[in-house]
């Protein structure tokens, strides 16, 4: 049963003795608009059920008052606030930060096609890099990229170069690389139709320009057109023939010209060429897994 004290009762006490009770709450003081006092917090009765509005009145003989209306009416149609994802601080992947405003719990994101990884997880695309120098050392430093078909992460390897400072190692691990000025909240990475011979990749704080590219890229970039801009298939293409690593035919004297097309051919019997191997050969030799 709780106990009735008075309104100057305080309300920090150990404990409460027998001199401090006055009374105990009975159901006449339990009616709408009056105040009770426990554990020293004050509440306001504003509304009872069916029940006990019965009960006041046939045995008690006490009506109770109409309810106290305390609350603003809520409109007849529920309204669902829209959850608004806080901007990312740059602090850890925004990917990751997103899962945690959408759960208590965060899951890993899932941003990845398990069969097109699957078919796709040996096939990578290797291109040649130099850095848009900031010190006159820069001009002495060379860089291979690995863009992975099967998940679009992309990594940078810097190669040993003679009196550069720089020793060879990983530049950049396996990421997803998002485009300059985008914003983090977007899915807007580099991808196959960000590639070409002198197109610029943006890689936290450095500017890259891509140089060369092997013959494995080139035959798949042929092979698969709608992955790449027509630009980039040009300038690759230009780029082989220029080291002499392709060779394009002349058309043969024919009459019917238009059913022949013409023909390349590599002057490498495993695609690469000698510069493509040497620098496959160097990443082989860094002892870094890539």
């Amino acid at each position: 049963m709780t106990a009735k004290f008075s309104a100057n009762f305080p309300s920090i006490y150990l404990e409460p003795g027998n001199k401090e009770y006055e009374e105990y709450y009975q159901p006449k003081d339990f009616i709408i608009g009056n105040t009770i006092f426990v554990m020293g917090r004050r509440f306001l009765l504003y509304d009872c059920d069916s029940f006990t509005r019965d009960y006041f009145k046939d045995n008690l003989q006490i009506v109770q008052p109409d309810a106290i209306q305390v609350f603003k009416p809520k409109d007849n149609v529920s309204t669902v606030s829209k959850l608004v994802i806080p901007p990312h601080t740059g602090i850890g992947d925004p990917d990751d930060t997103r899962q945690n405003c959408l759960s208590l719990i965060p899951k890993a994101p899932k941003t990845l096609d398990f069969v097109t990884y699957v078919l796709n997880a040996s096939k990578k695309l290797r291109y040649k890099l130099k850095m848009v120098p900031v010190y006159e050392v820069d001009n002495l430093r060379d860089f291979i990229m690995e863009y992975c078909l099967g998940n679009g992460q992309m990594s940078i390897v810097e190669l040993a170069s003679k009196n550069s400072g720089f020793i060879k190692g990983r530049f950049m691990s396996y990421t997803k690389l998002r485009k300059p000025g985008t914003n983090v909240d977007e899915d807007q990475f580099y991808g196959t139709k960000d590639f070409a011979i002198g197109a610029k990749l943006h890689v936290r704080g450095s500017v890259f320009i891509i140089v060369e590219l092997d013959l494995w890229t080139y035959n798949y970039m042929n092979e698969n057109k709608d992955k790449f801009t027509q630009d980039a298939i040009d300038k690759a293409k230009c780029y082989l023939e220029s080291k002499g690593l392709i060779i394009t035919l002349p058309k043969p004297d024919v009459i019917n010209q238009n059913s022949i097309t013409t023909p390349e051919i590599s002057l490498s019997k495993h695609n690469e060429s000698l510069e493509d191997t040497v620098l496959i050969n160097y990443i082989n030799q860094s002892n870094i897994n890539i």
